[in-house]
């Protein structure tokens, strides 16, 4: 497993002068937010089949669900070239242990969703997803993508960041076959991370785990992981976050004096009340379980270096 997780970006987006004109993307949540967290894994999809720079821009065209790309002049169809890289690349980047991906919004390669795809007269459209994104979809389909415009909104990016996290260590819980002793100490150690994104989803997973014995343990594992990807895409809130927090105040108080727990307390209502961010309680959380050798503390997820990193 790398020592940091891995995430592929479109290329342009590093400030690769690779669009079609020569230009660049660059963006700043890529290259000075996700570039200190994540080891980047740069893919540009024209220039991989070998458009070439500058180059003759190109167009989604036909039924949406699966469009042709063809260019924008010449009317060449690059739609069999490209599919057979998408699946090829995207075969690659699962043999990489890549743990997210940031594609291009709009591309029509890269972009994954809302782009435009033209009648075959050439008229009104209908939003599609770009080839590559399409067969990275096909190919991975509980790996957290996002299109690189939603990471201006932080709590979208942090969402991102958790969910790249949370992808690579189920990857490590799967990689060697389905395991149920395996998948209930995944779940357990996710408990409160599944809390913080709404008590339906930690509900709904609860139940699939009760009711493993009724199938197969590779079925389990699969509505299971596809649940729990699921349940991570709803960004947690200030409320939800808070009430993780007090779940985990109430599990540690009757180890700590009186001073330690009003001390804990009013720094979780602090950040509820918006006076700290989340890594303020978490910190001191984290200190009380470690003093007083609270595991069940410790393991969760939830206390894991998920979140944006500090101004």
């Amino acid at each position: 497993m790398p020592a940091k997780p891995r995430i592929g970006v479109s290329s342009c987006l590093l400030g690769h002068g690779v669009r079609y004109d020569g230009g660049h993307k660059r963006h700043r949540a890529v290259t000075d937010t996700l570039s200190r967290l994540f080891d980047i894994v740069a893919v540009c999809p024209e220039m991989e089949v070998g458009m070439g720079v500058p180059r003759e821009p190109v167009d989604l065209v036909g039924d949406p669900k699966a469009p042709r790309m063809v260019g924008q002049r010449s009317g060449r169809d690059w739609t069999g070239i490209m599919r057979r890289y998408g699946r090829r690349r995207a075969a690659e980047i699962e043999r990489l242990e890549v743990s997210g991906f940031v594609l291009k919004e709009g591309s029509p390669s890269c972009g994954p969703d809302r782009v435009p795809v033209l009648s075959e007269s050439g008229g009104d459209h209908s939003p599609g997803s770009g080839l590559f994104a399409r067969a990275l979809a096909d190919a991975v389909p509980l790996l957290p993508v996002e299109a690189e415009d939603r990471l201006d909104d932080a709590p979208l990016c942090e969402n991102f960041i958790e969910r790249v996290q949370a992808y690579r260590e189920w990857r490590a819980c799967t990689r060697g076959g389905p395991s149920l002793s395996r998948l209930m100490d995944f779940h357990a150690s996710h408990k409160l991370a599944l809390l913080a994104h709404g008590e339906r989803h930690l509900r709904l997973l609860g139940r699939l785990l009760a009711e493993a014995g009724k199938s197969p343990p590779q079925t389990v594992t699969m509505r299971y992981g596809a649940a729990f990807m699921e349940a991570l895409k709803q960004p947690a809130t200030r409320k939800t976050n808070t009430n993780a927090l007090q779940h985990l105040t109430g599990f540690l108080s009757g180890r700590l004096d009186r001073d330690s727990r009003q001390r804990l307390a009013a720094m979780v209502d602090d950040y509820r009340l918006g006076r700290v961010r989340l890594s303020a309680p978490l910190k001191l959380i984290r200190q009380h379980a470690v003093e007083h050798h609270a595991e069940y503390v410790l393991r969760q997820s939830f206390l894991g270096a998920h979140r944006l990193p500090e101004p």
